[in-house]
């Protein structure tokens, strides 16, 4: 595939993946999602291609470019993948916003099952299209069980098995860290590649991806805390002047965007962003006038139906970040360093891949080498740059719940609907094998991360991958219901 086509199958992961059980779908919708996503392969694997690009949303089609592109890029895929041989499951849900069908099989040149997404919008457009190898379901099945007491995690001899599975037999990823803190104390494991030739190990450095979101619910709670925002306020009475707003967007709140419930557009619509989204660095180049300018041209009815819901959005990550730096008078960086990663004693954060360059993990996507995400003006929905020490670090910091500004981020947010109530500010809970934990991950083309944290049980772990698709969020999973 080229490079453009590997951007756009990762539109449905664009810096982050939802990673929570989602919600079933009635019935009805149920029945109409799956003849949707069945109907659309179909057309997928006998290159209807006038079809396909009849069904894609505007993200979609700025993305691939045109309809011959869009040709190219499936055909580039079932190269790759071969024929489909068999259907071994599939499945329909309702994730951020949006409809998702799944649907896994095995084909005749791939080493491994392959599952196929498609993300359909409420008109029935396609917002997303994702094939990757399928998670495991049971990744590790080769490792003998245990048992893993409250308070711990599992034994390094344990960790580095499930490693060799997820390197040398799935090739989920060239290569793969995991950071692990526990009663034992810390502890690093690492397995396979790089990217280029060096062994992987705790100082390696991965892009984080949306982990960064997280970093900047923490800056707004500090900021809240100290008196230079209030969360309630509305997002109005921050941007620059000459920047015109509908009344019904400019009442969205801080808070509102570190939830993802200001009923912003995952992506924005505005030109310099569509051309972006068809290269290898969508974000780079981007600028805090452009975010604001991006804001004037939401539809307000579209935030009107939305403003209250969880629907996740990059925008409104990046934007929430841009205002704090306004509010608090010094870039972004500037701000982060100083009033979240000082206070709780640690080293100021990378956020420019052209700093950690020789210390970076060369990314992948489908196997091919990929160039590093520069986001600018997009950082604080996706820039850091960290190692698995780097990442441990943090977590062991916000176990410890100070300054008190900690907890506020990571609380859960009593506020509507079930998912609603598993959000704090921009910081996601969980319920895994019984653990409640608190979380978020991370995707760019290249690179896959998850930071846990089990704050009942003094618990943190972090998984950093370089392969693009989410890889980290299973592996994780596993090792924290490892023996529970």
């Amino acid at each position: 595939m080229k490079r453009s086509a590997r951007n756009v199958v990762l539109l449905l992961l664009a810096c982050a993946a939802a990673w929570t059980v989602p919600p079933a779908l009635a019935a009805e919708d149920d029945a109409a999602a799956l003849e949707a996503g069945r109907t659309l392969t179909a057309q997928w694997l006998a290159g209807e291609t006038a079809a396909l690009w009849a069904r894609m949303g505007p993200q979609m089609r700025a993305a691939l470019g045109s309809e011959e592109a869009l040709a190219e890029t499936g055909a580039g895929m079932l190269a790759q993948l071969g024929e489909e041989q068999e259907v071994l499951s599939e499945r329909v849900s309702a994730q951020q916003g949006v409809t998702v069908y799944q649907r896994v099989g095995r084909w005749s040149a791939a080493p491994m099952p392959i599952v196929v997404t498609w993300a359909l919008g409420p008109d029935g457009t396609v917002e997303g299209f994702h094939v990757r190898p399928a998670p495991a379901e049971n990744l590790g099945s080769a490792v003998p069980a245990g048992e893993t007491p409250d308070g711990r995690l599992p034994a390094d001899k344990i960790v580095a098995q499930y490693l060799e599975e997820f390197v040398d037999q799935r090739r989920a990823a060239p290569g793969v860290v995991v950071g692990l803190f526990d009663k034992e104390g810390t502890r690093f494991v690492a397995h396979g590649d790089a990217g280029d030739g060096r062994a992987p190990d705790a100082g390696t450095v991965f892009e984080a991806g949306s982990i960064t979101k997280g970093l900047t619910g923490l800056l707004l709670a500090q900021m809240a805390a100290a008196g230079d925002v209030r969360l309630e306020q509305p997002i109005g009475t921050l941007v620059p002047d000459g920047i015109e707003l509908d009344p019904l967007v400019a009442a969205v709140t801080l808070e509102e965007l570190a939830t993802h419930r200001s009923g912003l557009p995952r992506l924005a619509g505005g030109p310099e962003m569509q051309a972006r989204m068809s290269g290898p660095d969508p974000y780079a180049g981007s600028t805090p006038a452009e975010i604001f300018a991006d804001l004037a041209r939401v539809d307000p009815a579209v935030v009107a139906s939305g403003r209250g819901s969880y629907a996740y959005s990059n925008l409104g990550s990046a934007l929430l970040g841009q205002l704090l730096a306004r509010a608090g008078g010094q870039p972004y960086g500037t701000l982060l360093a100083e009033r979240v990663f000082a206070p709780l004693g640690l080293a100021a954060p990378t956020l420019d891949p052209a700093d950690v360059e020789g210390r970076r993990a060369v990314g992948h996507q489908g196997g091919e080498r990929v160039p590093p995400w520069t986001l600018d003006a997009y950082a604080p929905a996706g820039a850091w740059q960290a190692s698995a020490r780097e990442a441990l670090a943090l977590a062991q910091a916000l176990l410890a719940a100070e300054p008190a500004w900690v907890p506020t981020a990571l609380q859960a947010r009593p506020h509507g609907g079930e998912l609603e109530k598993r959000i704090g500010l921009a910081w996601h809970h969980a319920d895994i094998a019984g653990r409640a934990v608190t979380w978020h991950n991370g995707g760019t083309a290249g690179s896959s991360s998850f930071l846990a944290m089990v704050p009942a049980e003094g618990i943190a772990i972090v998984v950093l991958a370089n392969a693009g698709g989410g890889v980290a969020d299973s592996l994780a999973g596993e090792l924290l219901a490892y023996g529970r």
